[in-house]
């Protein structure tokens, strides 16, 4: 920075800097006033930094990247699954076992196996496949009952809507 005029030092930082980091220097305003500087983390309230809060952001930026590459699409009808979890009128943790199903990230006996947490997929209620987000909400004898019940007072699709068709039946 050069102090007297209160603007970046361009072909200085240019010298230093990555072309891609030097344009993000560069673009950081300059405060006009003579205000003292200090180093703050933002996560923080306090500013103050900890390894705990690092570690959120971390997560929450690798959950961020993961929901814009399962979520990121063009077509209406994929956005439209969405729109169904995050805006249907039930409690938050129902829209968040929705998004958990959609994104493959419910703690299914698949899941755990491939993530080496248990060496069987199989479901450990009926025995008679792996358990994985479409067996657990939609194949398992015990998830069809309440399903039916629930059709006595919502309309709910029909079984053969249901149809496990790989990665994209939600």
């Amino acid at each position: 920075m050069l102090p007297d005029m209160k603007e970046w030092n361009v072909p200085l930082i240019k010298q230093i800097f990555y072309p891609f980091d030097a344009d993000d220097i560069c673009r950081i305003p300059i405060p006009k006033s003579d205000v003292r500087d200090c180093i703050a983390w933002h996560p923080e309230k306090n500013g103050i930094f900890t390894v705990r809060s690092a570690y959120k952001l971390a997560a929450a930026a690798k959950n961020n990247a993961a929901l814009e590459a399962s979520s990121s699409t063009n077509n209406s009808e994929d956005r439209s699954i969405w729109d169904l979890i995050w805006k249907a009128e039930v409690p938050p943790k129902v829209r968040v076992f929705g998004w958990r199903v959609a994104t493959n990230t419910l703690a299914t006996k698949r899941n755990k196996f491939r993530r080496t947490i248990t060496f069987d997929a199989t479901c450990d209620i009926c025995g008679c496949g792996d358990e994985d987000e479409h067996h657990a909400v939609v194949g398992c004898t015990k998830s069809r009952a309440p399903r039916h019940k629930m059709r006595e007072e919502w309309d709910i699709p029909s079984e053969k809507q249901f149809q496990n068709t790989g990665e994209d039946w939600l």
